[in-house]
């Protein structure tokens, strides 16, 4: 699969998760459960043994990998309180008639954090690709998942705080800006040529795979009493990622 192409995927995913709760109304919790599972799948069972092995040819330490990875999931744990990247709340009742006031900068602050992640996504097919054609199509479904829900996120916001269903759209087109996530998929194919780039990203694009899970997908999806449907959904992601990775050829 040719790197532009896995590029649009998660752009379109974005645009499908707004207009299935424009159009349906569906509740977002089995997408966030789901999405949750296939991240911590590609984090633990493909980009950490990935990031070994580099880590190996390059000379370095296992421990360097772990305290890469974690390392990123403090910076943008800091990052996403200090910026409110995400805001992911009240998900339930996507599009219920509750209205509320908002801070003028906050549509603003939440539009620069998607555009900061669709440069991420791009930068993390770019050098998925990079290592190998297997791991970019793995992290291309990942993003593509956890888009969907990003889709039907940003027009819950603007649902909820009044907005109407032309706003909505509009900031489901601005979270998935081509332009960024074109120049991450150039920078991510640029930096990952030898195996020391490689391990650096890898150990820092599962960081980020750990991180939104643990953080804001599963918290979200499994809010007060976890439903036996959400913790199959999520088991069901990670068991998606091992099955794929055993039928889609390394290299």
């Amino acid at each position: 699969m040719p790197p532009l192409l896995a590029l649009l995927l998660p752009v379109a995913a974005t645009l499908l998760g707004g207009w299935i709760v424009l159009r349906t109304r569906q509740t977002l919790r089995p997408w966030l459960s789901l999405s949750g599972g296939v991240l911590l799948g590609l984090a633990f069972l493909d980009l950490l043994p990935e990031a070994f092995e580099h880590a190996g040819e390059a000379g370095l330490s296992g421990e360097f990998v772990g305290g890469m990875a974690l390392a990123t999931v403090l910076l943008f744990h800091v990052l996403d309180k200090v910026f409110d990247f995400h805001g992911h709340e009240g998900h339930e009742h996507p599009c219920a008639n509750t209205h509320h006031e908002e801070h003028p900068a906050r549509p603003w602050t939440r539009i620069s954090g998607m555009g900061f992640h669709a440069f991420l996504d791009g930068l993390a097919i770019g050098g998925g690709f990079a290592a190998n054609e297997r791991l970019g199509i793995l992290v291309t479904l990942g993003l593509m998942l956890h888009k969907l829900t990003d889709g039907m996120t940003t027009v819950t916001l603007f649902a909820k705080s009044g907005g109407s269903e032309r706003r909505s759209r509009t900031y489901v087109a601005l979270s998935a800006i081509v332009l960024l996530p074109l120049f991450g998929l150039a920078t991510g194919q640029f930096l990952t040529p030898s195996p020391m780039a490689t391990t650096l990203f890898l150990s820092a694009l599962a960081g980020l795979f750990i991180h939104l899970p643990l953080s804001e997908l599963l918290p979200e999806a499994h809010e007060g009493k976890p439903s036996r449907l959400g913790i199959a959904l999520t088991v069901a992601g990670i068991t998606l990622i091992a099955l794929i990775k055993q039928l889609v050829p390394h290299g």
